[in-house]
């Protein structure tokens, strides 16, 4: 926690979730003031929200404020924190009621007003994500699909999500990693592709060359 790590390890994913939701169709701020959002926070405020999400049709149209947060569930001595070796999640669990009420409750009560949707999404170094992770990814998808034609909008529903968590996973893991060894790994963005150029993939149109069921006889 002194190095700094923790909180660099967060940015990879930050971004790529930002990168996420500019393919999914929305118009993205990264690192955005609270003072800024007009929630009743003043201008001495210092705290800032990683990822801000206008334009999309989610949620009433209210804008996304999306919170990354991720968590350990054994600390820095190798012990378990509290209940985490019986209950999966409960670091992830106790990190969403923290930010949620501690940390941003003008957040929290803006969400309740409808002003805007206030998101925390959680995940853990070992791999696991939160539930709010896989609601968020599957409206994403969801809405991204409604711009392609109708016939097709299920499986471009399935490959956007697809590439999503392909990004996000490679993102939250290949960070974790590289902060053990002391350094972070840029992000790169690139070209947002079509509809066409995700749904013929490779990966979700080619069989595999051979079947991986068990024998029957």
């Amino acid at each position: 926690m002194k190095t700094g790590r923790v909180k660099r390890r967060a940015t990879p994913l930050e971004k790529t979730l930002a990168r996420v939701c500019k393919e999914a169709g929305g118009r993205v701020l990264l690192n955005r003031p609270l003072s800024e959002m007009q929630i009743g926070v003043p201008p001495s405020d210092n705290r800032k929200i990683e990822v801000k999400v206008h334009g999309l049709q989610l949620y009433n149209g209210a804008p996304l404020v999306l919170d990354v947060t991720m968590v350990s569930p054994v600390k820095c001595d190798g012990t378990p924190h509290p209940r985490a070796d019986v209950e999966p999640g409960v670091r992830m669990q106790l990190r969403t009621e923290q930010k949620e009420n501690e940390s941003y409750p003008e957040l929290t009560d803006a969400s309740v007003r409808g002003i805007v949707k206030f998101i925390v999404l959680p995940c853990e170094v070992g791999g696991r994500w939160g539930e709010t992770w896989f609601d968020l990814i599957r409206d994403l998808a969801k809405e991204k699909a409604l711009s392609a034609p109708k016939y097709l909008r299920r499986s471009a529903e399935f490959a956007w999500s697809q590439r999503w968590w392909n990004m996000l996973s490679v993102a939250a893991q290949g960070s974790f990693a590289s902060s053990l060894l002391g350094r972070v790994p840029e992000f790169r963005g690139g070209y947002v592709p079509r509809h066409a150029d995700v749904i013929s993939d490779s990966r979700y149109a080619a069989r595999p060359a051979f079947s991986r069921l068990p024998l029957r006889g």
